[in-house]
């Protein structure tokens, strides 16, 4: 990369305010940077929202000149203002063309049985299996063209080793909706939830009955409401959180920010602990505000004197 690319990178980044003039500028750089290289392979818009307009004519770019080297490909933001932003028109064509695509990341807005259908047997030529694709999803409403089961289903037939990361970020609506985008057949093995203020506690349900097998890591992070955790309050008396780790069998990573004013989430540790010493190394996270129940919890189930302690 020239020294003028990395100026016009740092102007992006540093200088957003400036006006466009500087995106365009970043913009034709990122063309002749597309049009010239040799073996293009990883390519990724950096979560800048200023780029979301310029996805179109940048993927139909890739799918000429690096058809065939492409290998992971990151077109997912992060919205300035997560309620309202402009989607781009992305057309399902370019993806035909990228036959070496392992890895995927977009927006939730743009994934469809349309959009999905070039990873399927239907395409001509013969392509390598998309191994991750990773979806955020925002505060906009759901669309209503979500993918379906069926569509899952053949995912997995011509994918076999198919992950899919699933991010909310502050989507209230995505967290309601949740239940639409998830499905019995989707590959969910990492689900992220980020500041999104509410618990879709159906939707915990939903993946201990349907995806069990396939979940990994589980994370939710919330903010402070004026210096105080969020807590959730239609938390019933069997804990969901307890249940999902008792029943996700491959879950490796589980992290909670937040507080849900239950204090038999630490039932967590216990279930997961059993499994740590047999299988594999656990990693809990876990936002707790009573320091005598820890160190309760802790004697007992370690056999430590810790009540004392301070």
């Amino acid at each position: 990369m020239s020294k003028i690319d990395k100026a016009l990178i740092r102007c992006v980044y540093t200088l957003p305010n400036l006006g466009m003039f500087y995106i365009f500028r970043f913009v034709d750089a990122l063309c002749e940077i597309i049009k010239h290289s040799r073996n293009l392979q990883h390519f990724t818009l950096g979560c800048i929202p200023e780029l979301n307009d310029f996805v179109e004519p940048l993927l139909r770019l890739l799918a000429i000149h690096q058809a065939n080297s492409m290998q992971s490909l990151h077109l997912a933001g992060v919205k300035a203002d997560p309620e309202f932003y402009q989607l781009a028109q992305i057309s399902p064509h370019c993806f035909h063309s990228l036959r070496n695509l392992q890895v995927l990341s977009i927006d939730h807005d743009y994934v469809s049985d349309e959009m999905l259908k070039p990873f399927l047997s239907s395409t001509p030529q013969k392509r390598a299996p998309l191994k991750s694709l990773i979806m955020h999803v925002h505060g906009k409403e759901v669309p209503r063209n979500t993918v379906s089961n069926v569509t899952w289903q053949e995912m997995m037939k011509y994918n076999p080793q198919l992950e899919v990361t699933l991010t909310l970020i502050h989507s209230v609506d995505g967290m309601n909706k949740l239940l639409d985008i998830l499905k019995p057949a989707m590959p969910l093995t990492h689900l992220h939830m980020l500041f999104c203020y509410e618990m879709n506690i159906s939707a915990i349900v939903f993946i201990q009955r349907h995806l069990w097998r396939q979940l990994k890591t589980f994370y939710v992070v919330e903010g402070m409401v004026d210096n105080i955790p969020m807590v959730y309050e239609d938390i019933e008396a069997t804990n969901p959180f307890v249940m999902l780790a008792w029943k996700c069998i491959n879950l490796q990573q589980f992290t909670f920010i937040g507080n849900m004013g239950d204090f038999s989430f630490l039932c967590i540790y216990t279930v997961q602990y059993i499994r740590s010493v047999v299988s594999y190394m656990y990693m809990l996270h876990i936002y707790l505000d009573d320091v005598m129940f820890c160190k309760l919890v802790l004697s007992t189930l370690f056999g430590l004197n810790l009540l004392n302690v301070d």
